[in-house]
């Protein structure tokens, strides 16, 4: 797999969004396979327009061909550590869809302009390893807003059954077909 957060060649992701996300896979330029925005009542007003999306998806996948798939426990560390929780996250181990996964939940604070800024925030992250693959899918959502938590929460959580591994379409044979 390469640095891009794309799968190996054999296989994709998919993820029901349903009604309740608004598809930006084709406007991210971060690489990420899915990307997706949460509205609360219409995206299209004005009033929801200058206030933003309520959350942001992303489901990335990373790992190498070759090199060994870490277990969700190791995830588990690495995402506590490399977030920047207020306190220590909730961690839950389940078994979705897609294979073995951890949920690693709780409030942030995100620093940007090189630290001089610190926004409070909360995040829900799965890892999910698929059997028999080197990668690790990683299905996050973020939001600002704490009164928007426990939907959001539930939002996440309903996400991650929908996630599906299939074989990749070879664009290139289609096309010639």
């Amino acid at each position: 797999m390469s640095d891009d957060n794309s799968p190996s060649d054999d296989w994709t992701c998919e993820l029901d969004l349903g009604q309740d996300w608004l598809d930006t896979t084709e406007d991210d330029e971060t690489g990420a396979m899915i990307t997706a925005e949460h509205w609360v009542g219409d995206p299209t007003s004005l009033r929801q327009f200058l206030a933003g999306p309520a959350a942001l998806l992303t489901l990335n996948c990373y790992g190498e061909e070759g090199v060994s798939q870490p277990d969700v426990a190791e995830v588990a560390a690495m995402l506590v550590h490399r977030r920047g929780f207020v306190h220590q996250p909730e961690i839950t181990y389940l078994d979705v869809p897609a294979g073995p996964a951890v949920r690693v939940a709780g409030p942030v604070i995100n620093r940007s302009y090189g630290g001089l800024r610190r926004e409070k925030g909360h995040i829900v992250t799965f890892a999910v390893a698929p059997p028999g693959k080197d990668d690790i899918i990683e299905l996050t959502v973020a939001w600002a807003e704490r009164r928007h938590a426990p939907e959001l929460a539930a939002l996440a959580d309903s996400l991650i059954s929908t996630l599906r591994l299939l074989p990749a379409i070879d664009e290139g044979a289609s096309a010639s077909q």
